[in-house]
């Protein structure tokens, strides 16, 4: 029951140790390629249903939002954490095959362990993954 708790709780203390680095941008905006020049300066596509308004030269606001690849990362590590959690309150070894003197057993507690860690790590790039359109 304390080895329980003590991973559980180690969990709880890597997601919300891991939790401000999702505010932050982990990649230079340096590292990143350059804007395509469609999305900069586009042409008014419907010029023909124009309402007789002069376009600004300004181009539009961009805006940054959580990109897609972002929220399947953070989707899936949550899976794995629950996963995890649930191996690790299963706790129990399972006998998988033997073969004469040899079995294979699964230890679900480092199994849950792994799968938690793992999930942590996918949660915290995908909580930092953002575009600007």
């Amino acid at each position: 029951m304390r080895h329980r708790f003590l991973a559980m709780l180690l969990v709880m203390a890597m997601f919300g140790v891991s939790s401000p680095a999702s505010a932050a941008d982990l990649v230079s905006l340096k590292l990143l390629p350059p804007a395509s020049g469609w999305r900069v300066v586009s042409p008014n596509l419907n010029a023909a249903l124009d309402s007789g308004t002069v376009p600004s030269d300004q181009p539009p606001e961009r805006h940054r939002h959580w990109s897609k690849t972002g929220k399947i990362l953070t989707i899936v590590g949550a899976g794995l954490i629950a996963g995890g959690a649930a191996a690790i309150v299963h706790g129990q070894n399972t006998r998988v095959a033997c073969s004469g003197n040899t079995c294979a057993d699964i230890v679900w507690r480092d199994t849950g362990i792994g799968w938690a860690a793992g999930g942590a790590a996918l949660v915290i790039v995908g909580l930092t993954r953002h575009t600007t359109d």
